[in-house]
């Protein structure tokens, strides 16, 4: 079976998260974790506008990837080194951070434009699809090539304009995205899938939050901190149960 065959979409049953999603996953949150080191001491609005602006494009692209892994399910060694390159643009957006709004803001506007290359590369193979589930050439091109040629380009872009023009691109990307209205979507969703990989996602943002939380327990026993700690467990449980439920009504209709 060819890669293509094995990307195009079918009837299938619900899967499970890949070992290499949840990678990408760990490494966006070290790159949440970089950016939130940003907002300790005494953060002002600006900080909060700051964090808000850097953290949309990874969040934006963290959604497009894992739609994309949900409509293919391809496992090739292509995809593989698509996915790994993205960890890479992502870990460089993260080193970036410290000073992306002044000296670093090109590191990060390049990570951001090589993460709009890996979805034109996840997403060529669909316009090679048989019809009805064929994409057009035009929506990748514009959605993933030119985005991310612009992007490059405003690595150029001084700053205050640069986050003008980096907030105009995702609007644009928005766009494109919503008029789809279903056209140019290979196959339906596999809402299984979506539901376990966000419930990992917030598992592992609350596994690295957890020690954070003890530390500071162990340091000053505030009682909001206590609170907070058993909160943050309630919510691990609770998606565990969420999950083992799911899978077991998945093989009782198996």
């Amino acid at each position: 079976m060819s890669a293509l065959d094995a990307a195009a979409p079918r009837e299938r049953e619900s899967r499970h998260a890949a070992w290499l999603e949840l990678f990408f996953d760990l490494v966006f949150v070290a790159f949440a974790a970089q950016l939130s080191h940003e907002l300790h001491g005494d953060p002002g609005l600006r900080d909060f506008a700051v964090f808000l602006g850097l953290f949309f494009p990874p969040w934006w692209m963290w959604i497009n990837l894992t739609v994309s892994a949900n409509l293919f399910e391809d496992d090739g060694a292509r995809r593989r080194l698509l996915m790994l390159f993205a960890m890479l643009c992502l870990a460089a957006m993260a080193a970036a951070v410290p000073e992306a709004d002044s000296t670093r803001g090109a590191v990060y506007a390049l990570g951001y434009a090589g993460t709009r290359l890996v979805l034109l590369g996840l997403w060529w193979p669909a316009t090679r699809f048989p019809a009805p589930h064929r994409v057009p050439r035009w929506r990748p091109l514009s959605y993933c090539l030119l985005s991310g040629l612009l992007w490059a380009a405003s690595a150029a872009v001084p700053a205050p304009w640069q986050y003008a023009v980096w907030a105009a691109l995702i609007a644009a990307e928005m766009v494109l995205l919503l008029t789809a209205r279903g056209r140019g979507v290979p196959g339906r969703l596999d809402t299984g899938h979506l539901v376990e990989r966000v419930g990992l996602f917030v598992i592992i943002v609350l596994g690295i939050a957890v020690p954070v939380l003890v530390a500071a327990v162990s340091d000053a026993l505030a009682p909001w901190l206590v609170v907070l700690l058993l909160a943050a467990e309630a919510i691990v449980h609770l998606l565990y149960a969420r999950a083992l439920s799911a899978r077991r009504r998945r093989a009782a209709t198996a």
